[in-house]
């Protein structure tokens, strides 16, 4: 955090806070719908609502009125300010981070354009950038890297407006960096990703391919951010998870008239995922422990008696859950099964493996909900997260996961 004294005159100018600030209950009401947001005043003790516009504004205090007019009519300033003072939203933005962030723009942009590179710069400063092509790239990637495609204003995706729209009208939400991240995939090693993908021609929905494969590439402008685990050893697990159901999935290095059946895309939890609250609720534990059991006797993530069929950040989320599902943990109850016994296997009829799962996940779902949520560290709804809400998970726990590179 700056010292005071360092913060340019501008953007400590009492008039201009009175100037942005909203009425308090018109800004609550209004940050409820994503409207408003709340800036903590260190050095008052006190709260106050402004609106994108306003936040814009206090940025820009040094930047000239006509620059300062501009960028607070443009959603893309907007959306990058937001990045950089609040990367999850709904949270309290502090006041001193607005100067900071004001000091840091100085006086060297000259319009709207050259103002949102020096956003991202400053949002970026600290990681790496690499090309897709590079041939360090597959050397330091770790497996269970964590790989979230962020599209683009100038390649708009559905998937990204959809979040956007249902998450902010229905759920309540309004995430990090306005929705843009519509895909994930996982690094599992040895050059190669894991991902769950829409149907295209005879291609595998749910596929190992390389790095380099052009199924992967990205188009001009759009980016990967690679996220690492904080705990090398759950992101190892989580790969081995992925590849596990490798033998539904039929990697670019195989033979094409390989007889692999590779699981299917699911287009409705997909759907469901864009608007669906994804919270650790009881259903998140249920299917949790489903999962548990299923890994344990060795078999893909069933649904009824059939394979359940996933989508990409799914996957990854379901990789992820059953990896931590058999991590050891320091304090507490050290192992999953401390808590809820071992999990019912080698049960050959498939419909009374069903039944007894469910009933076996039903009932310690409810019976041990405090210590299941106590246990477990990546805790959302694996089925109903989105891509933007696993990336919005990740932003709020640093100690978890953190940003490791950008690949362009």
């Amino acid at each position: 955090m700056l010292p005071v004294s360092s913060v340019t005159h501008h953007a400590l100018q009492p008039a201009l806070i009175e100037q942005v600030k909203q009425p308090g209950f018109f800004g609550f009401i209004l940050s409820l719908f994503g409207q408003s947001f709340e800036v903590f005043d260190e050095n008052k003790k006190q709260a106050f609502y402004v609106s994108k516009s306003g936040l814009v504004k206090l940025v820009t205090a040094g930047q000239g009125s006509e620059l300062q007019n501009t960028a607070m009519k443009s959603d893309r300033v907007k959306d990058r300010v937001l990045e950089v003072l609040n990367p999850v939203l709904n949270k309290t933005i502090r006041l001193s981070k607005i100067q900071e962030t004001a000091k840091k723009i100085g006086s060297k942009p000259s319009s709207s354009e050259q103002l949102i590179a020096k956003l991202e710069e400053i949002r970026d400063r600290h990681l790496p950038k690499l090309n897709l092509n590079d041939p360090k790239l597959k050397d330091v990637l770790k497996p269970g890297d964590i790989i979230f495609k962020k599209y683009h204003e100038d390649n708009p995706s559905i998937i990204c407006k959809m979040q956007k729209l249902f998450k902010a009208i229905i759920v309540g939400k309004k995430e990090r960096e306005g929705h843009k991240f519509a895909h994930a995939a996982m690094y599992v090693g040895n050059g190669e990703v894991a991902e769950a993908v829409t149907p295209h021609g005879k291609d595998p929905q749910v596929r190992v391919l390389r790095l380099d494969d052009p199924r992967f590439a990205l188009i001009a402008k759009n980016e990967y951010r690679i996220v690492c685990p904080s705990d090398e050893q759950l992101g190892a697990k989580a790969a081995l998870v992925f590849r596990s159901f490798s033998r539904s999935i039929q990697p670019s290095t195989e033979p094409k008239t390989t007889r692999i059946k590779a699981l299917k895309y699911n287009f409705i939890e997909a759907a469901r995922s864009l608007w669906h609250p994804s919270n650790f609720d009881y259903f998140a534990r249920q299917r949790y422990l489903k999962y548990h059991a299923d890994y344990a006797d060795g078999a893909t993530p069933t649904q009824i008696i059939m394979p359940r069929r996933l989508f990409c950040s799914y996957a990854v989320s379901l990789a992820y859950q059953v990896a931590d599902g058999l991590t050891v943990r320091e304090k507490g109850p050290k192992t999953l099964e401390a808590i809820v016994g071992t999990p019912p296997t080698r049960i050959g009829n498939p419909i009374i493996r069903t039944i007894v799962r469910a009933i076996w996940s039903r009932y310690h779902a409810i019976v041990n909900r405090k210590a299941i949520n106590n246990f477990v560290k990546v805790k959302y709804d694996a089925v109903r997260a989105n891509p933007q809400d696993m990336r919005n998970f990740i932003i709020r726990h640093p100690q978890l996961f953190c940003d490791h590179m950008i690949v362009r």
